[in-house]
C-alpha cells in the first residue's frame, strides 16, 4: 500500500489548464470507475520524476481506494484500478500488486467494492478515515474459482478502449 503524492506538498507542480497527465483524488473515482468527474488538476511530465513516488505508480496500472469513507451511503470503500496515465494524490491509497499470480488486480478490485467487505468495514470500522491497517486486516478469499469470475466480472465493470486494453489483453481478453 502506497500514496503517490501529497498535492497540499507539490500544489506548484500542478495545473489547472489540462496540461500534462490528470491528478486524480477521492472526489473523482467511484466504484470501478477511474474517471467518475473531471480531474481539477494536472502534472507536466517534466515535473513527474520531482514528484515523490508518481513516477512508480505511472508505469503500470494500480488498484485505488479512497481514504475517506462514506458509512452513510449506500457503499462505504470505494475503489477501482487507475489506468498507468493518471497520477493520483493523496486522498487515493494505491495497491500495488508485486506477485500477480497470488492476486490480481481486477479481483482486488472487485474484492474492495463487494458487499462483502463493505459489511465488514461498517461492522468493525467507525470512521470516515480508512486506514492502510484496516484494509490489510480484511478477509481475503483463496479460491481460484471465484478469482477467475470476480476478475472477469470486474474487467468487464472497469472497461473503456482507450485506458484499459492492455489489462484486457494480460488477462486474456481481447475485447468485451
Amino acid at each position: 500500500l502506497t500514496q503517490s503524492f501529497n498535492r497540499s506538498v507539490h500544489m506548484k507542480r500542478l495545473n489547472t489548464n489540462g496540461i500534462g497527465l490528470p491528478v486524480l483524488s477521492g472526489r473523482n473515482i467511484h466504484q470501478f470507475t477511474a474517471t467518475y468527474t473531471p480531474p481539477i488538476y494536472w502534472i507536466e511530465s517534466i515535473n513527474v520524476p520531482h514528484v515523490g513516488q508518481l513516477a512508480k505508480t505511472l508505469e503500470q496500472p494500480v488498484l485505488a481506494y479512497r481514504m475517506t469513507a462514506h458509512p452513510t451511503n449506500e457503499v462505504t470503500l470505494i475503489g477501482t484500478i487507475i489506468p498507468p496515465s493518471m497520477a493520483t494524490d493523496y486522498k487515493l491509497n494505491l495497491i500495488i500488486c508485486r506477485d500477480e499470480r497470488q492476486f490480481n488486480l481486477p479481483f482486488l478490485c472487485g474484492w474492495l467494492n463487494s458487499l462483502v467487505i463493505n459489511y465488514c468495514l461498517r461492522q468493525f470500522h467507525a470512521g470516515t478515515d480508512i486506514k492502510q491497517s484496516t484494509v490489510e486486516q480484511l478477509p481475503l478469499p483463496r479460491n481460484n474459482t471465484i478469482l477467475f469470475d470476480v476478475s472477469m466480472r470486474t474487467l468487464a465493470l472497469i472497461y473503456d478502449s482507450t485506458n484499459y486494453q492492455d489489462l484486457l489483453v494480460r488477462y486474456g481478453m481481447s475485447t468485451i
